[in-house]
């Protein structure tokens, strides 16, 4: 059983390239100081990328931790637009009516596909952690 088979929303999934992971964090600590829908301080965010056990299959946790989530975030830049498991993870989001919110986190970052291009985008303007 994993820990969100309960199906309680008490978190945030959170989707982005590994090549990202050194900005993540000061992405997130800017997010939780903003009106960003879904968001709240009590939430916890579920990192695919720490949250899956050696032994499991990561589709099927991505898919629980999705599924239970109260809302995803993905982080979009550069490397996010080449990665085909962020965009796997946005895909089956919307394809399951999870609230997304899409931070865009570099100037001249690539175009977001047309399939996930008409979600929540949030874009952090310069001068702003990324």
């Amino acid at each position: 059983m994993t820990r969100y088979e309960a199906g309680m929303r008490d978190h945030i999934f959170l989707s982005y390239s590994t090549q990202d992971k050194a900005r993540v964090r000061s992405v997130l600590d800017h997010l939780k100081n903003t009106d960003l829908p879904g968001m709240r301080a009590d939430l916890k965010i579920y990192d695919p990328s720490e949250g899956v056990p050696p032994a499991a299959d990561v589709r099927e946790s991505i898919l629980e931790g999705i599924r239970n989530a109260a809302g995803v975030i993905g982080i979009w830049s550069s490397s996010a637009s080449t990665s085909p498991r962020v965009h796997y993870e946005l895909g089956l989001a919307a394809a399951l009516n999870i609230p997304v919110t899409i931070v865009v986190v570099e100037e001249g970052a690539p175009r977001l596909p047309s399939d996930i291009a008409n979600l929540n985008v949030v874009r952090l303007s310069e001068g702003e952690p990324a």
